[in-house]
């Protein structure tokens, strides 16, 4: 185990309150306060161990900081008017039920060509309700590319895949 040294930690304290100031779904001030407070609390430890335990803490938030930074203000929202939805008859596993009823779904979202089909389930509802979130993965994947929010999470994962 190697010692931290003031330098550091300070930096480390820097660090926290540099990424306080680029949170956007949290209190900028009480995460500053929070440090600020953690950082004082602990100015006294003496044990390596804790302080070892300590740094880590800090450093582990600044590593994972990207969950608190996942744009979704660009995921583009489905109207009704650019949708067009038809209930279909189901096939395959499930029985005369799925053969019988129209719970499958095919939505074609018309302004981007898209089109999704759905029977994951019996009920067309559900059906509906999966349908609408696959077309929305779907299109701020062709709208958004590499800053869709799908992307965003695979940056995130290879980023704590290569720590």
């Amino acid at each position: 185990m190697s010692q931290i040294t003031t330098i550091q930690v300070l930096k480390l304290y820097k660090e926290l309150l540099r990424y306080g100031k680029q949170l956007k779904l949290t209190d900028k001030n009480f995460f500053r306060r929070r440090i600020k407070q953690e950082f004082k609390n602990n100015k006294g430890l003496e044990i390596e161990t804790e302080i070892d335990h300590i740094y880590k803490k800090g450093v582990t938030l600044l590593l994972n900081r990207l969950v608190h930074t996942l744009d979704y203000s660009k995921i583009p929202v489905l109207l009704d008017k650019d949708l067009e939805e038809m209930h279909v008859q189901g096939s395959g596993p499930g029985g005369s039920k799925i053969n019988k009823t129209a719970s499958c779904v095919v939505l074609k979202h018309i302004p981007s060509g898209i089109v999704v089909k759905c029977q994951e389930t019996r009920f067309l509802e559900k059906n509906r309700k999966i349908a609408r979130e696959i077309l929305q993965k779907k299109l701020d994947n062709f709208v958004n590319k590499e800053e869709s929010l799908e992307a965003q999470l695979e940056a995130k994962n290879e980023k704590k895949k290569c720590i």
